[in-house]
Formats: structure tokens, sequence, C-alpha cells
């Protein structure tokens, strides 16, 4: 009966008036208003709860980048590490490479 509903509080503001209690129609109207808002701040939450999924996500996928981009240029690393070793050891060793016809 209390529910913010056009209908509803036409017909609620009329009994109330009828009772004649001041504080009543005070509070009713005071709990019409906080109904209202509490539904527009319902909405609003809503809104920024979708919007907050969205956000955590795109985060998300920016930390699996990162991460991603990390391990690429971990391997890279260890890639020209080894490249470098083999470089280094063939030349060390020069007679390996008189064997096999390559020179570096």
């Amino acid at each position: 009966m209390l529910l913010p509903d056009a209908d509803k509080c036409n017909k609620t503001d009329r009994m109330v008036d009828r009772v004649g209690d001041m504080s009543l129609a005070a509070e009713v109207q005071r709990f019409h208003a906080i109904s209202v808002e509490a539904d527009h701040m319902a909405a609003i939450l809503q809104d920024n709860k979708k919007m907050w999924g969205e956000l955590a996500a795109a985060k998300l996928g920016c930390i699996h980048w990162l991460k991603m981009a990390d391990a690429l240029a971990q391997i890279k690393d260890q890639d020209d590490g080894l490249l470098n070793d083999a470089l280094r050891a063939m030349r060390e060793f020069p007679e390996r490479q008189k064997c096999r016809g390559h020179h570096f």
C-alpha cells in the first residue's frame, strides 16, 4: 500500500488526509521520497556493477597480456643466450669449424 506507484500513492495520500495526522502524512511522504531515491540508487549501482565487471575483465586481459609479453621476453633472452653460447663455443674450438667446413 505504501509502495510508490502513482495510483497507490494518491489513494494512500487521500486515506492519510482523512486520518488528519500531520506527522503520519509527513512520514508517508518521507517514505515515498526515500523509496524513489532507493530505486534510483539501485539502478545506478546495477549500472556501476556492470561497468566494474567490464573494467575488471579488461584489467585481467592486460595482466594476461603483460605476463605473456614477459614470458616472450624471457624466452627471447634465453634463446639469445643459447645462440651466444653456441657461437662462443665455436670460436673457442676452431678445430671443430675446420672439420665441418663452417666459419663463424
